[in-house]
């Protein structure tokens, strides 16, 4: 006969244990990232991170005192109408604004004015002119 003994910890983290379950549902059926549902708790008060939400999904249970204000928070929430943006890439460059790109360099233009131009950075600009150059 084995007897299991379980420190007060596992016992505080035992009703935990179904919010990472619960808190994955929820974030499919309203098309949230972790980062947007660390923003929205760093927004209302609850300093959890994008890396903490994710070990919940992937099977950590959180202690007692986080998984009831992860509970709340979810109940204050049900649907999210407006989830924070973080912005996307924007499109990569078509190869004739590339070549165009190189060709106004060599005649003279300034990365500065390359950039502003076409709407990327500096750096974008240098790398591009720079391809040809790397090695493979």
């Amino acid at each position: 006969m084995r007897i299991v003994s379980t420190t007060l910890a596992e016992r505080m983290r035992e009703p935990g244990k179904l919010v990472g379950i619960r808190l994955y549902a929820w974030r499919k059926r309203n098309d949230l990232s972790p980062r947007q549902i660390a923003a929205m708790m760093k927004a209302d008060g609850l300093p959890i991170s994008r890396r903490t939400i994710e070990s919940w999904e992937a099977g950590h249970a959180p202690s007692l005192y986080a998984a009831q204000a992860v509970e709340a928070f979810l109940e204050k929430h049900p649907t999210v109408t407006d989830p924070p943006k973080f912005g996307k890439w924007k499109k990569p460059l078509s190869v004739d604004n590339k070549i165009e790109i190189r060709k106004l360099r060599k005649s003279g233009m300034t990365l500065l004015s390359l950039a502003e131009r076409f709407g990327i950075s500096e750096n974008g600009v240098s790398r591009i002119c720079s391809q040809g150059r790397r090695t493979k």
